[in-house]
């Protein structure tokens, strides 16, 4: 639970032991219950569920590409499926996304009007924040760089470094399982070599296409090969060949300690975001006025 400024009132973290669908959403559900009673909050005083997930959206709206950890999910419609679970509003989208927000409300963004988020994790994703507000593009997938580097290649991913250990001898299957020894092994240092020349030429491509005052660079990697990436992209006086103005500020993520902060601050969005009002406005032409009416969505 957090509130309005991004403060953690509560939380619990748990194992998951069974990763099916059903079990997670049930226990997310009671802890979340738990939380509200043992901190004596009112629950219509929630304005809403926040929920990320890895994955990238499709065509159709509400579902997500299943990636290798959750492989056995059933084919989810995450706009009415999660909704069952909870007594309030629901908001869901990527964790990339999610985590973006969370940089503009309580991070390293807060001053910045144009910036892209590159999220590094089992996967890569992505994000983009044009005037302050978070631009989702056709089917929710504006910014999502993970297309740029196809599977079939090498590419700074937390899974093609485990790949490219495992390949090495090493049995390791989870980012949370990566030691300092790990960090020091030339495998390791290769895979980050090559890492921070794709981060760069990906930057070379948000700076070229978004133009924006800043990328962020942030994730569930090792926070270790994160800050290297970002500090050796930072460090050059350019992007690329014939990339003459000034190029975009390259950050470290800042909250990206806490993702659920990301989850959290989505009903918040919703709720204070002036791009997502739908109330009543007036149009005031000389001394006439013309009304114009639309949905106006409550929340306690």
């Amino acid at each position: 639970m957090a509130d309005l400024e991004g403060n953690i009132v509560s939380e619990e973290h748990f194992p998951i032991e069974e990763r099916d669908f059903h079990t997670i959403m049930e226990k997310a559900s009671a802890s979340i219950h738990k939380q509200l009673t043992d901190s004596n909050v009112d629950i219509s005083r929630v304005v809403g569920c926040g929920v990320s997930y890895p994955g990238q959206h499709t065509d159709t709206p509400g579902r997500t590409m299943k990636i290798k950890q959750f492989a056995d999910w059933p084919t989810i419609d995450l706009r009415n499926d999660l909704a069952k679970y909870f007594e309030f509003p629901v908001f869901h989208i990527n964790d990339a996304k999610a985590a973006c927000l969370a940089e503009l409300y309580y991070g390293s963004c807060k001053s910045y009007k144009h910036y892209c988020y590159i999220w590094l994790s089992y996967g890569i994703g992505g994000a983009a924040i044009i005037n302050q507000s978070l631009y989702l593009g056709h089917s929710q997938v504006a910014a999502e760089f993970s297309g740029l580097f196809p599977k079939s290649k090498p590419r700074p991913s937390g899974q093609n470094l485990l790949d490219t250990l495992v390949s090495e001898g090493v049995d390791i299957k989870r980012l949370d399982q990566l030691t300092q020894e790990h960090l020091e092994t030339p495998a390791v240092k290769k895979w980050v070599a090559r890492s921070i020349e794709q981060i760069q030429w990906l930057s070379l491509v948000i700076a070229r296409t978004f133009a924006p005052d800043a990328i962020v660079i942030g994730g569930t990697l090792h926070a270790d090969l994160i800050n290297q990436i970002q500090q050796a992209v930072s460090n050059q006086t350019s992007l690329g060949e014939d990339f003459t103005i000034l190029p975009p500020k390259i950050l470290r993520a800042s909250t990206d300690y806490k993702p659920q902060l990301g989850a959290a601050v989505l009903p918040m969005d919703e709720l204070i975001n002036p791009a997502r009002y739908e109330g009543v406005f007036t149009k005031r032409i000389g001394n006439s006025s013309q009304w114009g009416n639309v949905s106006v969505h409550f929340f306690p």
